[in-house]
């Protein structure tokens, strides 16, 4: 009984050497709410500071999806990112591959959503253009 305890808390746990199934789990979790907060806080100050524009930021690593590589320091206005809900290669769940339909995706606070590392940078729309001159005139 003892040993089947022990090989149950390192199969749930884990060991120094590699974590468990919860703590993959929470891993995944932590990072994903993590993110979505620093999102979210971001988009709130762009909006009192009547910004628009922001740069997908955060870098590339060895697991970065063909959505996040795409979009990866590039600069975006939120209208363009209200449409990134259509890219083919935004990672979906299986009900979604499945119905074809994303729901609950807001690309301000999902960006690439799970396990994306990126954040919304806003800039000011003067900058935004510097760095993209093609960038469409502000709408009001």
């Amino acid at each position: 009984m003892e040993k089947l305890k022990d090989q149950l808390r390192v199969i749930t746990t884990g060991t120094p050497e590699s974590p468990g199934l919860y703590s993959k789990a929470l891993q995944n979790l932590v990072l994903d709410t993590y993110q979505q907060v620093d999102r979210a806080a971001s988009k709130e100050y762009a909006v009192r500071l009547k910004l628009d524009t922001f740069i997908y930021a955060g870098g590339l690593i060895e697991t970065s999806r063909e959505f996040c590589k795409k979009r990866n320091n590039q600069v975006f206005t939120e209208e363009e990112a209200a449409k990134w809900k259509d890219d083919p290669t935004l990672p979906r769940s299986k009900k979604e591959k499945d119905s074809g339909v994303v729901s609950g995706y807001d690309p301000l606070v999902d960006m690439g959503r799970f396990n994306c590392r990126h954040r919304t940078r806003y800039i000011s729309r003067e900058l935004a253009r510097e760095l993209r001159p093609d960038l469409p005139d502000k709408r009001d």
